[in-house]
């Protein structure tokens, strides 16, 4: 059945390497594009993402924080978030269970530098414990240019201040691709836990191959990070369609092989859309939210991606989570 189906694709002379977990070439990722087939272009990644990693889907627990300056988009009951705390009288974070750090939110468009190590030392001091995953490599990338200092410098003031990863958000990895990637090859030599997002749009997937072959090549990424340009609540008129998400979720895991993580984002994707991308090629889950406490779901009310539900969701993909950090290190949280 499914040598039929990658014959009929005209892709089964691709099934050996993938099988091997070898990274594929620019030219047989656009092969993979070309032919449009989901189906196909999942089996081709599923047998990478097996030879790469098993059963093991890692994932985070991850404490969002909100701070003050930020540019921070409304989020619905399904999103948990926390005030950074300020202070001796603010909710302290400390006691929540948690993996990683991430500070939410766009800085404005003319912040100085000054700015945003002020917000990562604050946000950074809240959880020491924690490593922090904030700014997307565009941000790094304009406040290197408004300051007049290389990027490589702004990411070590940055990881003096207390960051270890850069993250992402919709839009990322997309127009500004090759500026963010130079970033983002900055970043491995900083020390940072580097995940790339490869931004893809509606009918925009011709270009998704070059870019995934790029991010791949960097030595040293710990993941390919599969970002549409919008979010699960677009309209389908503008948004991508999920075959689209799923050839590019394929093509990422066939442009690293077994080098890297390929990462989907549940706020993004959606957990029913983001679940079935654990069998075209993820094997990392960026989901699992962090809170004091959970209040019993309704049938009626909100369902936050708390931990335990996020984990539900990942064995029933038949897949084995383990818990990792914010700098893709396993963490033992039980």
């Amino acid at each position: 059945m499914t040598e039929a189906l990658l014959e009929t694709a005209g892709l089964a002379d691709l099934e050996g390497p993938a099988a091997e977990g070898r990274a594929f070439t620019a030219d047989e990722l656009r092969r993979v594009v070309a032919a449009r087939n989901p189906l196909a272009a999942a089996s081709l990644a599923d047998r990478a993402r097996a030879a790469a990693s098993g059963l093991e889907v890692t994932w985070p627990w991850t404490l969002r924080v909100r701070a003050p300056g930020l540019v921070i988009p409304p989020e619905d009951g399904t999103r948990v978030s926390h005030a950074l705390p300020r202070g001796a009288d603010g909710d302290s974070l400390d006691g929540i269970a948690a993996t990683e750090l991430e500070m939410l939110g766009a800085l404005p468009a003319d912040a100085p530098l000054g700015l945003a190590l002020e917000l990562v030392r604050s946000v950074a001091a809240a959880r020491p414990d924690l490593p922090l995953r904030a700014l997307t490599a565009g941000e790094v990338a304009s406040l290197a240019a408004r300051e007049g200092r290389s990027g490589e410098d702004v990411l070590r003031a940055l990881r003096s201040a207390g960051l270890a990863a850069l993250s992402w958000r919709t839009g990322c990895g997309g127009a500004a691709f090759d500026a963010e990637l130079d970033i983002h090859r900055a970043a491995v030599a900083c020390g940072y836990a580097v995940a790339v997002p490869v931004g893809y749009a509606k009918d925009g997937l011709a270009g998704f191959a070059a870019h995934a072959a790029a991010a791949a090549a960097i030595p040293g990424i710990a993941s390919l990070v599969v970002l549409p340009a919008t979010s699960e609540t677009a309209s389908p008129l503008a948004g991508t369609s999920g075959i689209e998400d799923w050839i590019a979720c394929a093509v990422a895991r066939l442009a690293v092989g077994r080098t890297a993580r390929v990462s989907a984002d549940w706020h993004v994707f959606g957990w029913k859309l983001g679940g079935t991308l654990l069998s075209a090629g993820a094997d990392d889950v960026v989901a699992a939210q962090c809170a004091r406490a959970w209040a019993p779901p309704t049938d009626d009310g909100p369902r936050p991606m708390s931990p335990d539900r996020v984990r539900a969701w990942i064995l029933e993909a038949r897949r084995s989570p383990s818990v990792r950090d914010g700098r893709f290190r396993a963490a033992d949280l039980r």
